[in-house]
């Protein structure tokens, strides 16, 4: 199951890319029993694959925003760098409790807008 849940946000993330990470991060917790920082570290590695396959349809059509990509590659870098660090500082119960929280706030912005 944890396999065709993967698959299916994988094309899910092929087309929308919103959400995606926060939607296999929560399936790799709940279909594979990881802790949090496992299934954090492990859409990472899933996340580079996806996201080169994108890349390179959306630079062969010619629809990347090169300037703009450049600058939130840097700072995505940037606090993917503390984030990963932080993350392996703090113990499950407390990632549990932000990933919560995060996605609560975001699903509220989303439909607010």
């Amino acid at each position: 199951m944890g396999y065709g849940a993967t698959f299916i946000l994988g094309i899910y993330g092929g087309f929308f890319s919103g959400g995606y990470v926060t939607m296999l991060t929560a399936s790799f917790v709940g279909l594979f029993q990881m802790t949090y920082v496992e299934a954090i570290a492990t859409t990472k590695i899933v996340n580079v694959f996806s996201s080169l396959i994108a890349t390179g349809i959306f630079v062969t059509q010619g629809v990347i925003d090169y300037p703009l990509g450049i600058i939130l590659s840097i700072t995505m870098f940037v606090g993917g760098m503390v984030g990963s660090k932080v993350a392996l500082k703090i113990n499950n119960i407390w990632l549990r409790r932000i990933f919560i929280i995060t996605v609560i706030a975001l699903a509220i912005i989303m439909l607010t807008k």
